[in-house]
């Protein structure tokens, strides 16, 4: 009788010996699984072309011509010459909602040189033909323009 419990406890031990320890590859495989589902998302839900080009603040897709969202003004832009996105202050930053606040903007061209007035960014968007203010703001009037703060980059613009 003592023998038999004996045996049962040794098989249980066994038994436990058998299973193998969680391997790193378990990670590695929930990331792909969570990675799996943004995309067929994304893809389910018409907004693929998100996940490889950027966009701006008023839902266009930069490098693309865009349907007009009922509601945002400055939405349906024809961006297909617009393919980079430009954040106007990218340090605004929310750590806890893990996201820029920053206004973005789909650009043809980010500065390679540091822009420190309204002058410069007005000569850079003539000379790119690459707005660095919101869409409604003529880069002609970037320097007198009463909402250049809220409208146009924080200055200086560094360069990428």
């Amino acid at each position: 009788m003592f023998s038999s419990v004996t045996e049962d406890k040794e098989e249980e031990e066994e038994e436990e010996d058998r299973t193998a320890p969680p391997s790193p590859c378990h990670g590695i495989r929930q990331g792909e699984l969570q990675h799996l589902c943004i995309c067929g998302f994304a893809i389910a839900t018409g907004a693929a072309s998100r996940l490889i080009s950027g966009y701006d603040s008023y839902g266009n897709i930069c490098g693309q011509k865009n349907a007009k969202i009922p509601g945002i003004e400055l939405s349906g832009l024809n961006h297909t010459s617009r393919k980079y996105v430009f954040f106007l202050d990218p340090c605004n930053i929310d750590i806890l909602g893990r996201k820029i606040k920053s206004v973005a903007l789909c650009v043809s061209k980010c500065p390679d040189a540091e822009l420190k007035t309204y002058e410069d960014l007005t000569t850079f968007s003539t000379v790119n033909g690459s707005q660095l203010c919101s869409y409604d703001v003529q880069p002609d009037t970037y320097s007198s323009n009463p909402n250049r703060e809220t409208k146009c980059p924080k200055l200086p613009v560094h360069p990428r």
